[in-house]
């Protein structure tokens, strides 16, 4: 998601696609990889709850493993930022370090209400804003950031941050075990913070076509209003069911149906064929995961019964220590 909105910007702006440009693009593909590599280690507490198949794939691979894969990566994501101007650099750098800050101490940003929801939601809001900044190369210094782009990178920021609450839900009751007080967690029940969730979202992707409207942005978008729809229909499915495996469903539906609707704003906004092959990858990819089973929220991962998922208070203790 974070290629399709930083290629919403592109194609919003008009930039051409030079060297740098693609170079951003592969820096905002490799940025919520490493955010989740990152995650899958200091989050064990509750993920051992909520996720014990990803408390798997960490002990298989190791967390010096997933450090050092860490380290790496965000250094390849400031330098293929820096490719694009001073602007994306510094976005870059601080991008990092809110990154790192999401789920790690001393800050642990995830777990307060707002900080938590806010910095998720820069997993799109964040490409953006290097998107449509990236006319600030290394040699121009001074070109204005028009109204239009802020009234859609808070669009973005309000949107995932309903994304957010609808991600917490699932993990509710492993958040609430390991004390997170997040957006769910500060409901007295699953169904309250499932009623939350979708009326937050429901509210957010109703001020879709107000904001093509406010941003004079080309009527083509509000083709896109469809999958508005359809998406306000999807996520009211977390009422009928508080089982884990059924809400994990939803939220990988949702997060789909969220990637074909930002591919629909990188198409119709200019109709280009480089708005249509980004889109067009981007989808494949989801589609390509899903098939390969890539996918650690999957039901054969979760706990279906209490006593059929035993913890290794041990082994738990031992990682969260190197961690």
């Amino acid at each position: 998601m974070g290629i399709l909105a930083y290629g919403f910007g592109i194609e919003l702006l008009g930039t051409h696609w030079r060297l740098a440009i693609i170079a951003g693009s592969m820096a905002m593909f490799i940025m919520p990889v490493v955010a989740n590599l990152h995650n899958s280690y200091t989050d064990l507490e509750e993920d051992a709850r909520n996720l014990p198949g990803r408390i798997s794939l960490v002990y298989a691979v190791g967390v010096k493993n997933l450090k050092r894969m860490v380290r790496y990566g965000l250094a390849l994501v400031v330098i293929l930022c820096a490719s694009i101007g001073w602007l994306a650099f510094i976005l870059a750098v601080v991008g990092v370090l809110l990154l790192l800050s999401y789920s790690a101490p001393p800050l642990r940003l995830k777990a307060r209400p707002f900080s938590g929801l806010l910095i998720f939601s820069l997993v799109i809001a964040y490409p953006f804003l290097i998107a449509v900044t990236a006319g600030e190369t290394w040699a121009k210094w001074n070109s204005p950031l028009e109204e239009h782009r802020w009234i859609w990178l808070a669009y973005l920021v309000l949107l995932f941050m309903a994304k957010g609450c609808v991600k917490n839900v699932p993990d509710y009751e492993g958040d609430m075990i390991a004390s997170i007080r997040n957006s769910a967690t500060r409901f007295g029940s699953i169904q309250k913070a499932s009623m939350f969730a979708v009326c937050a979202t429901w509210i957010c992707y109703s001020l879709f076509p107000f904001v093509v409207f406010l941003t004079q942005a080309p009527a083509n978008l509000y083709l896109a209003i469809p999958w508005v729809l359809v998406a306000m229909l999807h996520v009211a499915r977390l009422l009928r069911s508080d089982s884990p495996a059924y809400l994990n469903s939803v939220l990988k539906w949702d997060m789909a149906v969220s990637v074909v609707f930002l591919a629909h704003l990188v198409v119709l906004v200019d109709l280009s064929t480089s708005g249509w092959t980004l889109a067009l990858c981007c989808i494949f990819i989801i589609i390509f995961a899903d098939a390969i089973g890539a996918d650690s929220r999957a039901n054969n991962h979760l706990p279906q019964q209490a006593d059929e998922t035993p913890i290794d208070d041990t082994r738990l203790g031992r990682h969260c220590n190197e961690s």
